[in-house]
């Protein structure tokens, strides 16, 4: 017996993108929370840690946020094109478990420059916007890409 493949518009296509956007968002909104809870903690942190100078903390925090950014830029790149290679969903799964993991690490640094090279691993191996937006472009039809991006 031979398996019927359904047209591309059919009504679980239809049904499967709007379900698969739907789960995005949630998971989106959810690690985007998570992931930005720890920022206003962060000099709080570094005094926890030993670090006792107003500018000191100050200047530890630029440091966590500038090595998560330049990581975060420079690894899209790699990230971008394993997905191209072994999927989507196992990109944005990857980085959502990922981020994950590190931010619980934070909680075991015990001093400054373990939470900025925690901060630079987190860069490195997160981006969950860019492999959520990936994974719903490719599966939104284009008259719906507009709104669902």
């Amino acid at each position: 017996m031979q398996k019927t493949l359904h047209p591309p518009h059919s009504i679980d296509h239809h049904h499967r993108w709007r379900m698969t956007l739907a789960i995005m968002f949630i998971a989106q909104f959810l690690s985007g929370v998570g992931f930005s809870f720890v920022l206003p903690f962060l000099p709080f942190y570094f005094r926890s840690l030993g670090v006792e100078s107003q500018n000191e903390i100050l200047i530890w925090n630029a440091w966590a946020s500038l090595v998560f950014g330049i990581t975060m830029t420079f690894f899209a790149l790699f990230w971008g094109l394993l997905s191209d290679r072994y999927g989507r969903k196992i990109m944005v799964m990857r980085s959502m478990f990922a981020g994950s993991i590190v931010l619980g690490l934070m909680g075991f640094a015990t001093s400054p420059w373990h939470l900025v090279a925690l901060r630079f691993l987190q860069g490195a191996t997160t981006g969950t916007v860019s492999a959520s937006i990936t994974l719903v472009s490719s599966i939104t039809p284009s008259a719906n890409l507009g709104i669902s991006l």
